[in-house]
């Protein structure tokens, strides 16, 4: 691989060259990946639950893994590529953040701090861009919130923090 190339480079390259002579992973689906995405999702939490940066860091690389092996089967069904992904991501998070963006993407002179008036228009933008997709997430938010003094939403921090 390029010395001059950066970690992430590097890592797609890697995961590309699985992808591509590695006949487990040739073979994975987006349907196959579905349990590991879970899993690997499930051992992001329990190293935040153990407060562990270390376990973290390992646990958001495997997460990061299945992104990106989603996102080369799609390249490779013609569907979209990371690229593609990231540009979506971007153009998500300032159009919901509009109390930091204008509608130009331009980091607003005066910005929104209170944060309930965020969150209100944080969420009228989602509900707004969610209009007919499926709700699979409205049971797994209930399913994860975790419950007790300090550890509802408002422990989160800000909305745009971990809330796409």
């Amino acid at each position: 691989m390029a010395q001059n190339s950066t970690q992430t480079q590097q890592l797609i390259t890697t995961v590309r060259i699985l992808r591509d002579k590695c006949a487990w992973t040739q073979a994975l689906t987006h349907e196959s990946l579905r349990t590991y995405l879970i899993e690997e999702s499930y051992e992001v939490l329990d190293a935040i639950s153990e407060q562990n940066p270390q376990l973290l860091k390992e646990e958001l690389g495997d997460l990061y893994f299945q992104i990106l092996l989603h996102a080369l089967i799609a390249a490779e069904q013609g569907h979209f590529d990371l690229d593609d992904v990231s540009q979506t991501l971007n153009e998500k998070l300032l159009r919901r953040n509009r109390h930091i963006f204008d509608e130009d993407g331009v980091v607003r002179e005066e910005i929104i701090t209170d944060v309930e008036e965020i969150i209100r228009v944080w969420d009228a933008a989602k509900q707004a861009e969610r209009q007919g997709k499926p709700r699979t997430t409205q049971k797994c938010r209930a399913a994860c919130r975790p419950a007790g003094p300090g550890l509802g939403p408002e422990a989160a921090g800000p909305p745009h923090q971990g809330r796409l």
